[in-house]
């Protein structure tokens, strides 16, 4: 999990402030947790599991039992949900490697 949890973070280190892997909450074998702090300011603890990601806490390092927030199958739509400048620096960063395309096509 912890090998899935590094390659998460290296799809989109590019459109959030912050994203690493919890060195507070335990690493097991089938689940690893995850902070993320969004362009807005925004802190999520996230848990990775074979089902997926979903948000566990609104903090780094915790995990709020009382939270019963829907597994995600992707990274992508997880923070399309929870934040907008996500989906804008994700759509720039598609837009710029299709002019790159574009360029070496020309």
């Amino acid at each position: 999990m912890r090998e899935e949890a590094e390659a998460v973070i290296h799809d989109v280190s590019f459109a959030v402030n912050h994203m690493a892997v919890s060195t507070m909450l335990p690493v097991r074998e089938d689940v690893v947790f995850i902070n993320v702090e969004t362009l807005e300011r925004n802190r999520y603890c996230l848990e990775l599991t074979e089902a997926g990601l979903r948000v566990v806490a609104y903090n780094f390092d915790q995990v709020d039992e009382s939270l019963s927030m829907e597994f995600h199958e992707t990274i992508y739509s997880l923070l399309d949900l929870l934040s907008p400048a996500y989906r804008d620096a994700f759509g720039n960063a598609l837009l710029r490697k299709l002019e790159v395309l574009t360029n070496r096509q020309a």
